[in-house]
């Protein structure tokens, strides 16, 4: 009697798929991801969305976490809800302005989670904006005047009471910034690059300045491809700068003292494009 299997014909064998992977299925879970780092905020709301879990299920369930635990990180709180940073519960309150919007849940359930997540009643208007507003905002995202970085002074020296001067100018440098609209990265890079020629015009002469300044106009006509180019890429910035003068004075002044880096000047170039695509959109 012969075995029907020949030695050099391998045994059938069944195929096996492996089942799908479950997303989260509680709140607690997609907060400890969100906590741990393996998720963003973005990613936790599409987690939400598709277990049928709300925002506030799982801050209340992050809530409990950093309550459970002396060594958590501490988070900013935001209104009645502490569960969740400030970026954090921004990205909430946007999640639950869609699910209204598309008649996910009712008004009275928005308004409820608004209220949990401490929505300000700006942040509960409808959204307005164009697409192209949101594709501006989605690929340029303004930035909040607290998140750009800027330096005053070297670490380890900074005085115990920022002076009255500094601290004024400060708000108004992050005012200017966030009337632009910059991103927080872009405004970041243009503090640098303007600390950089601040410190750089303050070793020159009169004249030496004077010389500076046309080798940086020359680097821009360069750049833009000839005077008339530059003139026609400078006229929106320029707008863009005597627009937000009138709401929070000073910029002029500032721009035509320290205003005479090339790179700073194409990146303000840059920064009105998205400032004045923004405003045809609304």
């Amino acid at each position: 009697m012969t075995d029907s299997t020949s030695p050099t014909t391998p045994a059938p064998t069944t195929a096996h798929t492996p089942p799908p992977i479950a997303p989260p299925g509680s709140a607690l879970e997609i907060a400890t991801m969100l906590a741990d780092g393996r998720i963003d905020t973005r990613e936790a709301g599409k987690l939400a969305r598709a277990g049928n879990i709300t925002m506030l299920d799982i801050a209340r369930a992050r809530g409990g976490m950093l309550a459970a635990s002396p060594t958590a990180r501490p988070v900013v709180q935001s209104g009645p809800q502490a569960a969740l940073s400030l970026r954090e519960a921004e990205t909430a309150i946007g999640w639950e302005k869609d699910n209204l919007a598309k008649g996910r849940i009712t008004l009275e359930e928005a308004n409820t989670r608004f209220d949990s997540l401490g929505a300000t009643p700006e942040q509960r208007a409808p959204d307005q904006r164009t697409d192209e507003q949101k594709m501006l905002d989605k690929q340029f995202p303004p930035a909040r005047e607290s998140d750009y970085r800027i330096q005053y002074f070297t670490p380890g020296t900074e005085p115990a009471v920022i002076p009255k001067e500094v601290a004024a100018f400060d708000k108004n440098a992050r005012g200017w910034m966030a009337d632009m609209g910059l991103p927080r990265d872009f405004g970041n890079s243009t503090v640098t690059i303007l600390s950089k020629s601040i410190q750089h015009l303050s070793t020159l002469s009169p004249e030496q300045r004077e010389s500076y300044k046309e080798q940086e106009n020359d680097k821009l006509r360069a750049l833009f491809g000839g005077q008339d180019k530059l003139n026609e890429a400078l006229e929106p910035a320029r707008q863009m700068i005597l627009e937000i003068n009138q709401r929070r004075p000073g910029l002029v002044e500032f721009i035509q003292s320290h205003g005479d880096h090339a790179m700073l000047i194409a990146q303000l170039v840059q920064a009105a494009k998205i400032f004045h695509a923004r405003k045809q959109g609304r």
